[in-house]
């Protein structure tokens, strides 16, 4: 019977020694909302875009962690997508890729894919984030217009120019 206790104590210390092992949580943004609307953004303000990446050799078949895109827009030049993720112990990065593979159609589609580098983050806080991206690489010539698809959503997104 004291081997059966060895054990269950052994359990119970591992247990308590994974659960505390986690870093310290980051603080959230308080100020995002999980019922955000991403409409509600001040869009006229100077804020640092990301690019995105022209890849002709990308594979959408290579891996990326979890997220949700919890609403997307386009202002302007501007994507705006919100997202929310699992993680808050180490910092995440987000990578939004074209192949540059525009379809024969008018107007052209392009298809963007969001990966997503948790960055080995096994930390639970639910994390709300948005992300701005600078859409004029992806102008395509002779046109003012092209739908801009992303997987993750139920309909193209319209990019006027």
């Amino acid at each position: 019977m004291t081997f059966m206790k060895s054990i269950l104590y052994l359990l119970l210390l591992g247990f308590i020694v994974w659960q505390v092992s986690c870093k310290p949580r980051q603080k959230v943004n308080e100020n995002l909302n999980p019922s955000f609307d991403i409409s509600e953004l001040d869009t006229s303000s100077k804020e640092e875009f990301l690019p995105i990446t022209i890849d002709e050799t990308f594979s959408p078949k290579k891996k990326s962690d979890p997220y949700e895109i919890t609403s997307a827009n386009i202002t302007g030049d501007t994507l705006f997508l919100a997202l929310r993720y699992g993680g808050g112990c180490e910092d995440h990065f987000f990578t939004l890729t074209s192949a540059n593979a525009y379809s024969e159609s008018i107007p052209p589609q392009l298809v963007l894919y969001l990966m997503h580098d948790a960055n080995k983050d096994w930390c639970r806080s639910m994390i709300f984030k948005t992300l701005t991206y600078d859409l004029r690489s992806i102008r395509y010539p002779g046109l003012n217009e092209i739908l801009i698809v992303l997987p993750e959503l139920d309909k193209p997104l319209i990019y006027s120019y």
